[in-house]
């Protein structure tokens, strides 16, 4: 059986399902990947129980009828709502994004993020729907390549140095745009993404205590500068670092 009529059997068969059989009641039962979906303004409307949770609520009530500026910081809802946006401009998906954002509590996590258009039965974009994936936990899954692991370990004992990507890519015996390539197809992310990521995250942490000066923390993350940390860190985060201390500490 050839490859188109593979594809159409499978669209012929989302066709006869009934419109009230709905897929989405299925991501009640996925513990650690969310599910959401919003009209064309932003406001959610179908949220599972994982991303309720996720953004801090105890009910679906609490999440339905708002929008993520109701849960995150102006910054992020703003990337957020340019990424919507694109998705349903372009009508193409968002997919494996690589965020990093913090909880409730203030936390950093890193997370996967896909979007793609939502139409309706007369084929007009309606909103987006999407995923939310815990990082870590997928790529554990995703990591096979013991070189590439190898390297990735290397990354995460080493982030607050100077790490030359490219000494990596000759060890890997690849160039370096080869080795960008490959660790971005299994990670997600590409090395220089990977330890800004992981700067801001200790950065998050040496936050926490109010004793340490913005300036040691940066040179200890390994940003050049303060205004290095601050530049990367409201980019990611969507505050300042001095924002995020004075609002979750």
């Amino acid at each position: 059986m050839d490859t188109d009529h593979l594809i159409q059997k499978k669209l012929d068969f989302i066709n006869k399902i009934r419109p009230d059989s709905h897929f989405h009641l299925l991501f009640e039962h996925l513990t650690n990947v969310c599910f959401f979906a919003k009209d064309i303004h932003g406001t959610l409307y179908v949220v599972n129980k994982a991303h309720v949770r996720h953004l801090g609520q105890s009910d679906e009530l609490d999440v339905i009828g708002r929008k993520d500026s109701d849960f995150f910081s102006p910054s992020m809802y703003e990337k957020f709502r340019k990424d919507d946006l694109k998705v349903m401009e372009s009508h193409s998906p968002l997919l494996q994004l690589v965020e990093l954002f913090p909880n409730p509590q203030g936390i950093p996590d890193w997370y996967i993020t896909n979007k793609i258009p939502l139409f309706s039965s007369d084929n007009k974009v309606m909103g987006v729907m999407g995923s939310i994936e815990n990082y870590e936990a997928s790529k554990q899954v995703s990591l096979s390549d013991k070189r590439l692991l190898k390297m990735f370990k290397y990354i995460q004992n080493h982030f607050t140095e100077n790490i030359a990507i490219n000494n990596l890519a000759t060890e890997y015996g690849l160039s370096l745009r080869q080795f960008e390539r490959k660790f971005k197809e299994q990670l997600r992310i590409t090395p220089r993404e990977l330890i800004i990521k992981m700067r801001i995250q200790l950065a998050c942490d040496q936050l926490q205590d109010p004793k340490n000066e913005l300036s040691e923390i940066a040179y200890s993350c390994g940003f050049y500068d303060q205004s290095a940390l601050a530049r990367q860190f409201k980019k990611h985060m969507g505050f300042t670092p001095s924002q995020y201390r004075k609002h979750y500490y």
